[in-house]
């Protein structure tokens, strides 16, 4: 089983090609790839140094999946490719993390995404986008699965959903080929088969005689959302409350299976069906729903950080706010630079990934375990604030996974923080209060030159 989920998505991924491409585009700039390069080597880098040695191959080698599905997602976007099989690429590389021993699963699931959003960061396209929000939420299904139950089944029901829903997605493409009105049947259609997979696999391969229910609201859930902005152009807030008002009910319901395991399979479910339903904004929403499985992760690898929610509660709100803001910086300031060149454009993007890189720790030092707490949980509720705005991309999602991941694992590396003094805060936050200045000094300089184009453009 562990060898036929990546080949059945294989064999999606090329049959979905086949039955749709368009001609290939440009490649990136050299500039980009560059700096995927220096980006990736500290990243490995600190991993090697900071964390703990028997760790790092584990660590290595998600990483090396994450990556190397957004580099291939890359390739794919110079295809215009299908969403089947977009979901098919992030399902087949998640599901390759299980020919690890069972030991091994979580810190490479906690890898992919930190690989995935790194490279959709420096070579943004819409694929890479999608497949780095599927790949990690698929990632953080297989955690919890594999804290639910250590064996090939629990961890395996993200990537089998998934598949299982590129197979429906590679369908209604047919369907559509053959038939070109079904495609405004589509949604419901596909709503409704998702919830016969959502209870077979809860019924049939989890062998789940309760909570079932809970995952099976997830593909309503998703068509609810999709109707909400169903031919929207704008940014309605009433339609993005309701939205998020959706989200959390989902969670609160999901949460009852597996002990918080079905709070990632819901979102497995709910965000590859809208990614089949070709809806960005509506997927883009699903901040609250994945900030609720990133915080049950959160607790799973560290639960003596969740008992200690006392009176460091203020730092928890701290690092609520921060999380929230911190994914939807990178692209706001990158619109501002489309009138620079691509070296100046890659070199900017590269700073704004080492910024993401060193924030987590820098929240764990200053704001304590708890306020670490509050910033991985922040961090995907970006998507319901980036979607008051029309031309934010599912980036942002996938970012926001990708920095929460990391999160869970540089607090490991940071040791006992409650134990630093004060002097030593001081003694640290000098440090970084100049490298952020640099860093801040450096990106004005990149992007001053955009300014007299933006206003060029503007007047023309």
């Amino acid at each position: 089983m562990s060898v036929l989920l990546p080949l059945a998505c294989l064999a999606i991924l090329v049959i979905s090609l086949f039955l749709q491409r368009d001609k290939a585009g440009s490649s990136p700039p050299a500039a980009r790839w560059f700096f995927v390069l220096v980006t990736a080597g500290v990243t490995l880098f600190a991993a090697r140094r900071f964390g703990e040695a028997t760790e790092f191959p584990q660590l290595l080698i998600g990483f090396g999946l994450g990556a190397g599905a957004g580099i291939l997602a890359l390739l794919l976007d110079r295809l215009k490719p299908h969403e089947s099989a977009t979901i098919a690429l992030a399902a087949g590389c998640a599901s390759v993390v299980l020919l690890l021993n069972a030991k091994d699963v979580v810190n490479a699931c906690l890898a992919i995404p930190v690989g995935a959003a790194m490279v959709a960061m420096l070579l943004p396209t819409r694929t890479g986008g999608l497949a780095a929000v599927v790949l990690s939420c698929v990632a953080l299904s297989e955690v919890m699965g594999t804290f639910r139950q250590n064996s090939f089944v629990f961890p395996s029901a993200g990537p089998v959903i998934a598949t299982a829903i590129a197979m429906l997605s590679l369908a209604g493409l047919a369907m559509e080929k053959m038939a070109p009105k079904f495609e405004k049947f589509w949604p419901p259609v596909a709503a409704v088969v998702c919830v016969g997979i959502a209870y077979a696999t809860a019924i049939k391969y989890l062998q789940l005689e309760s909570g079932w229910l809970a995952l099976a609201i997830a593909p309503i859930a998703a068509l609810l959302v999709f109707w909400l902005f169903a031919g929207e152009q704008g940014s309605d807030v009433f339609q993005l409350i309701v939205a998020t008002i959706i989200w959390i009910a989902l969670g609160t319901v999901a949460f009852g299976m597996a002990k918080g395991f079905g709070i990632t399979l819901a979102l497995v479910v709910s965000t590859t069906l809208l990614v089949a339903l070709k809806s960005d904004r509506a997927l883009i929403t699903a901040g609250p729903l994945l900030a609720l499985a990133l915080h049950r992760v959160f607790r799973e690898m560290h639960p003596e950080v969740a008992r200690s929610l006392d009176i460091g509660q203020h730092y928890t709100l701290i690092g609520l706010a921060i999380g929230a803001l911190i994914p939807l910086l990178p692209e706001e300031w990158l619109e501002r630079l489309k009138g620079v060149g691509d070296v100046r454009a890659a070199a900017s993007s590269a700073l704004w990934v080492l910024i993401a890189l060193a924030t987590p720790a820098l929240i764990g030092l200053f704001l304590a375990p708890k306020g670490l707490l509050g910033f991985v949980t922040g961090l995907a509720f970006s998507g319901f604030f980036g979607a008051m705005r029309l031309n934010t991309k599912p980036l942002v999602l996938g970012f926001s996974c990708g920095i929460g991941t990391l999160a869970i694992l540089e607090y490991r590396w940071l040791g006992d923080v409650t134990s630093m003094t004060r002097d030593d805060k001081i003694h640290w936050f000098l440090y970084s209060a100049i490298g952020l200045c640099v860093i801040a000094a450096v990106l004005g300089l990149l992007g001053r030159s955009s300014r007299p184009a933006a206003l060029a453009s503007e007047a023309a």
